[in-house]
């Protein structure tokens, strides 16, 4: 009867040592891909655009008929990278562009806000 529990004993610690074998390896953390044209293995820091300035293009632009001339005229005042014309009311995504200058326009295309994003 003492053997009994001797040999459990070993026969248990035997299953749990193979059984340990057979467990994964940690997950290592996943790195980010290095941008094409960098070194291996970094990646470079870009710097933030976000300088538009609505207010400095709305001096001008406010209550005009809005034009590719208009618009490149917003856009170079507020210091935007790019610039799109709305209607009022048009449904937009909602994400965020740093650069981006809004020119809001109503039904007879004349500019009624400008705003950045």
């Amino acid at each position: 009867m003492t053997r009994l529990p001797s040999t459990l004993k070993w026969l248990t610690c035997a299953g749990v040592l193979a059984l340990a074998g057979c467990s994964a390896p940690a997950p290592q953390p996943i790195q980010p891909a290095p941008l094409p044209g960098s070194p291996t293995g970094t990646v470079p820091d870009l710097p933030r655009v976000d300088s538009c300035n609505a207010t400095a293009a709305s001096v001008e632009v406010l209550g005009k008929v809005s034009s590719p001339q208009i618009e490149q005229q917003a856009m170079r005042l507020a210091g935007a990278t790019t610039v799109r014309t709305l209607l009022e009311g048009q449904p937009v995504t909602m994400e965020y562009a740093y650069g981006r200058l809004n020119l809001i326009v109503n039904r007879q295309n004349v500019i009624t806000l400008v705003r950045c994003g």
